[in-house]
């Protein structure tokens, strides 16, 4: 990259990257059997990090083994062996003992005298850690080949220690080559993923900086309307609300720290709510949305406790014809996105909420349910559009069980089996005075049916009407279902039907 204003920094350009992935075969006769006795037909998979450490140890000296044979076939160049277990380092020595290890426990005046022997060419072979490693040191003057041994979830890791030697001033073509299992082709995949967004991010600041170079003048008045927020935070006993970029405040969060996630997400772009492009409803479209929230749905995963719920209000979005082009309302089903985007993202889905709403408020503001329309063409209305509110978990740490690492236990005293009943129910109805669900079904009074005498009582219970309706509001009646009741064949008694 070069600027265009000045040219000021010519001969600042990174060298070319080759990358060269080594898959190292596994025998998936030994399939791992869980405690349940379940057998797995394959090795590998969407693996854990536990998962993934014993498939780093199974497969240890194959890996050895190929990047043994990647420095044995250039003798003449020098390379970076990066590895992340001890096992590694000792199997790394055994297969090339001319290699000089950096390592945890070393002293440091010898590790660090190790360094600079490998960056100032003393020494061909240099076995270490990214975490060691691979930041701050510059080692492109005599070296650039570098081996990853093996491959870890690590990103900003793997990045950086890239870039020790793809840097300005590398003379030459680097190449990386990097060694896996066949049974990690998923830790690869989502490497690659990481990779890729990587560059995309690097490239729209490459644009950034082309257009207005280093001019602070030019930049803060391109991005007046945009970039970032004040913090603001207030709290109080019990209480903390901060003001902020949601990506910023999470990342900033511990892992493992929230017990529940309740929030309402924004609906894609139809609302903007700020100036700002960190805004998430500044976004084009559905999938621009997704791939913001792309930042902010790894950093709820991370902060939410292993086996606690997420809990997340979406509602679908009306796409009106005249826009459209369809001719007729449809509908964007935007809570079928949010599942399959948290879905991907690690959460296992456990169902979801209906909020019912009033369809006859809603149509006054869409105009979509009218009833005439109806009678003229009943082809082109659909539903009223609820709300839902989706129910996501952070998968426990012992898969084998269902429990949370931390459970949230209620004492069957205080927790009802009417509250269960609630609790357990897929569809809530939203009352219009604002009342919580289930506070806003009427109570009836139970009676006995007033045709049957004081002697020939058919003990059945009719329903009168609820406390807290008028008589003018109600309409409708309930009949005793006894034969020998005398008020059967005509006579009714009030109730309102509410069960």
């Amino acid at each position: 990259m070069s600027c265009d204003r000045c040219r000021c920094d010519d001969g600042y350009d990174l060298p070319e990257l080759e990358v060269v992935y080594h898959e190292v075969a596994v025998d998936h006769s030994l399939a791992t059997v869980d405690r349940d006795g379940q057998a797995h037909l394959f090795r590998g998979g969407a693996l854990g990090v536990i998962d993934a450490a014993r498939e780093k140890r199974d497969t240890l000296d194959a890996r050895v083994a190929r990047a043994a044979e990647i420095v044995n076939a250039s003798p003449d160049d020098h390379f970076i062996l990066w590895h992340d277990l001890e096992d590694e380092r000792r199997a790394i020595k055994r297969a090339l003992p001319e290699a000089v290890e950096v390592y945890g426990s070393l002293d440091l005046e010898v590790r660090e005298q190790r360094v600079i022997d490998f960056s100032e060419g003393r020494v061909r072979l240099l076995a270490t850690k990214p975490e060691l490693s691979g930041s701050g040191c510059n080692f492109q003057r005599h070296c650039h080949r570098a081996v990853f041994v093996g491959v870890g979830f690590s990103f900003n890791d793997f990045i950086q220690a890239i870039h020790r030697i793809q840097r300005f001033q590398q003379p030459h073509r680097v190449r990386i080559d990097i060694i896996h299992a066949e049974s990690e082709r998923e830790v690869v995949r989502l490497l690659r993923t990481k990779w890729a967004q990587h560059k995309e991010l690097t490239s729209k600041m490459t644009t950034v900086i082309r257009q207005h170079g280093l001019d602070q003048g030019s930049l803060s008045a391109e991005m007046g309307r945009s970039m970032g927020v004040e913090r603001v935070e207030a709290s109080g006993d019990g209480w903390l609300v901060a003001n902020n970029d949601c990506v910023m405040e999470t990342q900033a969060m511990d892992s493992d720290s929230v017990d529940l996630i309740l929030t309402s997400i924004p609906f894609s772009n139809h609302y903007e709510y700020t100036p700002s492009y960190n805004d998430f409803g500044h976004t084009d479209d559905n999938d621009h949305f997704w791939s913001q929230m792309d930042h902010l749905t790894p950093q709820l995963l991370r902060v939410l406790r292993p086996g606690r719920i997420y809990a997340c209000h979406v509602k679908d979005r009306i796409l009106f014809g005249n826009v459209t082009g369809a001719g007729v309302p449809t509908v964007s089903p935007f809570h079928a996105e949010a599942i399959f985007h948290a879905r991907r993202h690690g959460f296992d889905y456990l169902g979801m909420i209906t909020v019912v709403t009033d369809v006859v408020r809603e149509n006054n503001q869409t105009y979509r349910l009218g009833w005439s329309e109806q009678c003229k063409d009943g082809t082109k209305m659909g539903v009223g559009s609820p709300e839902y509110i989706l129910l996501f978990r952070k998968p426990q740490s012992d898969r084998t069980r269902s429990y949370a690492d931390v459970p949230v236990v209620k004492d069957k005293a205080d927790y009802t089996r009417a509250r269960w009943q609630v609790d357990a129910h897929a569809f809530w109805r939203r009352p219009a005075t604002g009342t919580s669900p289930r506070r806003s079904w009427p109570r009836c009074r139970p009676t006995r049916c007033r045709g049957c005498s004081p002697s020939r009582r058919c003990g059945r219970s009719t329903t009168t009407r609820p406390t807290s309706q008028p008589v003018s509001s109600w309409r409708r009646r309930a009949r005793c279902r006894r034969r020998s009741c005398p008020s059967r064949p005509g006579r009714t008694t009030p109730g309102c039907g509410t069960t």
